[in-house]
This record gives C-alpha cells, structure tokens and sequence, in this order.
C-alpha cells in the first residue's frame, strides 16, 4: 500500500515538473527572439542610414561633377565669367572622393582666368589644382607657363622641375624649362640640356630641335645647329621656324644655295614670314642675283620690324649695280 502510494506521488511529481520545464523553455525561446528582433530592427536601421549616407554622397559628389561639366562648357564657348561661377561651385562643395574633378575644375578656370588676363587669379587657381592632385602635370605646365609669361622666372623653374619630379619622361616641361633659360635667364648650356632632354624623350617633338638648333647658333656653334635644324625639318618639313633659322646657320657659313632653298621652304609654310624672306634676299645677294634679291628683301620690308634691315640691304645692292656690280 505505501509502496503504491510512493509510485501515485512519484507519477504526479513528475507530471508537475513537467509542464514547468515546458514553460521555462517557451520563456527563453521568447527572450531570444526578442533579442533577435531587436538586433534585426537596429540593423535594419543602420543600413537605412547606411544607404541614406551613400545616396547624400553620390548625390554631392554628382553635384561636383555637374558643375564642372557646365563650366567645361561655358568656358568652350568662351562664356569664362559663367563658366568660373560654375566650376567655383564644383570646388566649393564639402564632399570627398572627387579630388581629381575638383582640380580639374581649378584647372579649366585657370585657363578663362589667364583668358581674361588675370594673371594672379590664374595662378591661385593652378596651385589649387596641383595641391588636390600632385601628379597633375598640365597643371604645373600652365602654373610653370603663367609665372614665367608674368616674370616670375624663378618661380617658374621651380614648378618645371616639379613636373618633371612627377614625370620624368614629360617632355613639355622640359620643353619650357629650356625656353625659360633661352629667352629668359640667356643661359643658353642650360637650354640646351632641357632641349636635348626633350629630344631624348621625345623624338618627334620638331620645336624642341628648332630652340636646340637656335641655342646653338646663339653659342656660335653652327655645326651643331644644321644638324639639330635638319632634324626637326625631318620630321615636319613645314616647320617654318626650323627652315629659317637653318637658312641663317647655312648663309653664315657660306651655303647660299642651300640658304635659299631653306628660306624657300619657310615662305611655301608662312609666306608672309619676313625674316625668311630676309635670309632669302641675303643668298640671292651673295650669288649675285640682285634683282630677285631686291625683291625678298621689298617683301621683309613690309613687316615694320624688318623695315630699316631690308632698305639698309637694298641700298648696299644699288650701290654695288652703280659700281658695275653683275
């Protein structure tokens, strides 16, 4: 009888603990998908803000990109008051990941500045752009071209030799590196290293051979200049400078023939070029040709600053004709 009672209890023991347990593990099942819920729902959150931020982004930096396009538009058309209000809004909104728009935008409003001839603004504008993208290379050759066109030759070395620090192999700073030293500083063993070191990088480029070639002549080195002239004509035969530079070198060392044919060569490119015209009527001159001469040199007179040169030549031809000159 105990033994049965014992057996009755034990069964209803049991049957009470059970349903407790059931419960316990409804109520933590619950907690976790509480838990759960809420971390979903803060995800969710986050990657609404997430995506809010990236639209914002792309929507701004769409706005650089806007303005600048308009801008590049204005200024094609040459409407450059319009086109810098534009590109300064492109520059002005506070936005990363669109450096290299932004200093293209400095870039192209340096050029409308420079076309309204303020030079300073200009200037600010390049140095903006090379602060933003330091590799930007066309933009240290405006800035380096500005500075030298306002006297600023010093500085303008500078910003070249920056250039070429960002490229070694950009032949346009070299280019104006040694006009610098040519026109500018009259250092003329500086030119010619910058115009050898563009010809080296740069085969083709014809008027760095045509400033090698008068570099050289200003040093009296009238060999070397032929043969820096002849290249650049090789390569662009029309190179009108090359071909009157080359008639002067060849009329100085006594080549009148091949003077003539090289002034020749200038006038079928510009034929209006007055100081081709000049070294023509030299070489007809020294070969005795005097009416043809006479009339190369009635041609450079038209140009006011060959005026006084070419009279002065064709008195010494009238002269020489009085004399029984043939």
């Amino acid at each position: 009888m105990r033994s049965s009672l014992k057996f009755v209890l034990l069964i209803f023991g049991f049957a009470l603990l059970v349903p407790t347990r059931i419960v316990l593990g409804q109520e933590e099942s619950y907690e976790e998908k509480l838990r759960k819920h809420r971390e979903d729902s803060l995800r969710v959150v986050a990657e609404n803000q997430q995506k809010e931020l990236e639209k914002e982004l792309i929507d701004k930096q769409n706005e650089v990109r806007i303005a600048y396009n308009e801008g590049l538009k204005l200024m094609r058309v040459r409407q450059d008051e319009r086109a810098i209000q534009s590109l300064r809004k492109a520059v002005n909104v506070d936005i990363e990941g669109v450096d290299d728009t932004k200093a293209k935008a400095y870039y192209v409003e340096a050029f409308c500045q420079k076309r309204l001839r303020r030079y300073d603004a200009a200037i600010t504008a390049y140095q903006n752009a090379v602060k933003l993208e330091p590799s930007y290379t066309e933009a240290y050759y405006g800035l380096g071209k500005t500075l030298a066109d306002v006297g600023k030759v010093d500085e303008a070395i500078d910003v070249f030799n920056q250039a070429i620090a960002a490229d070694p192999n950009y032949d346009k700073a070299y280019y104006e590196l040694g006009r610098v030293y040519l026109d500018k500083k009259k250092d003329y063993n500086k030119a010619i290293e910058n115009f050898t070191k563009t010809t080296e990088v740069n085969p083709k480029h014809d008027n760095a051979f045509t400033a090698l070639g008068d570099a050289y002549m200003k040093q009296g080195r009238t060999q070397e200049a032929i043969a820096a002239l002849e290249s650049a004509i090789a390569v662009d035969v029309k190179n009108h400078l090359a071909s009157y530079h080359l008639a002067s070198a060849y009329n100085q060392t006594g080549k009148y023939t091949k003077a003539l044919e090289s002034a020749k060569r200038a006038l079928q490119a510009r034929s209006n070029f007055a100081p081709a015209a000049f070294e023509a009527g030299l070489a007809l001159k020294h070969l005795k040709r005097y009416d043809e001469a006479k009339q190369y040199f009635t041609q450079a007179g038209k140009d006011r600053q060959w005026t006084k040169n070419a009279q002065y030549e064709i008195d010494l031809i009238n002269e020489e004709l009085k004399r029984g000159g043939n």
